[in-house]
């Protein structure tokens, strides 16, 4: 079994749908996969919960690949409200929710270990190798974030592919002391930060395959479409994600994610309707 948690709300189910599938398609094993999310509206009108209706029939898709496999939402508006709803860092350009995995030791039935993704990656081989790894006394293991590791730190890490160390981190209160240091200051990149500055010297510094932002290749275990920065012609992040097709097109040029795409699809509208 491959445990994999992914934060995020109504807005992103497409992004979720798209990475999940992937995944399960990819992998032999079966997924037990889990949605971190809340209602946080009163920051946002957009950000409402994952919610039911959407979980079963992602469920019912992700079954279809695998039976065993299987999909639970869990709802952590009320330990973010008590925590950070006051913190600088719960309104910025990132949503409240990619700090969601914060509060995995406020959570009950979480695994020992865990796979995080972010919402626009795309699992383009079997995740078994990358979750077999031994994470010994590491906290977890992560790969180079493509710009930071030479802009802030060369061992500064991308926060959208983490294979976490949960009872590691439980037991250190390593999650405790991220939620601490977002109350304290204001960061650029909040979770990413913290995790960063907390897991220093217990971090296990995976090859870029497992978290591929740039293009991709053909080891690519996982594909991250994270936002690019370009300084031409003028500064500016390039976006382009998984659900948006015709600008996967435009920017990558590769059609490499359209059955996939058309595969979603056919769930997305069924939520539209």
């Amino acid at each position: 079994m491959i445990n994999i948690v992914y934060c995020g709300n109504a807005g992103i189910f497409k992004g979720i749908t798209m990475s999940l599938l992937s995944a399960q398609e990819n992998t032999k094993e079966p997924i037990a996969a889990m949605v971190l999310t809340g209602d946080f509206s009163s920051l946002d009108p957009r950000f409402t919960p994952f919610g039911e209706e959407r979980r079963i029939l992602l469920e019912g898709a992700l079954k279809a690949k695998n039976s065993a496999s299987s999909l639970r939402v869990v709802d952590v508006t009320e330990a973010f409200n008590e925590e950070l709803s006051a913190s600088r860092n719960a309104k910025s350009s990132y949503t409240p929710y990619t700090l969601l995995r914060l509060f995995l030791d406020r959570l009950k039935d979480v695994p020992d270990k865990l796979l995080y993704l972010d919402a626009d990656t795309i699992v383009m081989k079997d995740l078994s190798r990358l979750y077999s790894i031994d994470l010994g006394d590491r906290y977890c293991a992560w790969v180079l974030d493509r710009f930071g590791h030479v802009l802030i730190n060369p061992s500064y890490c991308n926060a959208g592919v983490i294979l976490l160390n949960v009872s590691l981190l439980v037991r250190d209160g390593v999650f405790a002391s991220s939620r601490a240091l977002l109350r304290k200051k204001k960061w650029s990149f909040p979770d990413q930060d913290v995790l960063n500055r907390l897991t220093k010297g217990r971090k296990m510094i995976l090859p870029r395959e497992f978290n591929e932002q740039k293009g991709l290749r053909p080891d690519t275990v996982i594909r991250h479409y994270c936002n690019q920065p370009r300084i031409f012609p003028y500064i500016h992040a390039m976006v382009a994600k998984p659900w948006d097709l015709p600008r996967i097109h435009q920017v990558y040029k590769t059609t490499v994610h359209d059955s996939l795409h058309e595969e979603c699809r056919l769930l997305w509208r069924k939520i539209e309707k």
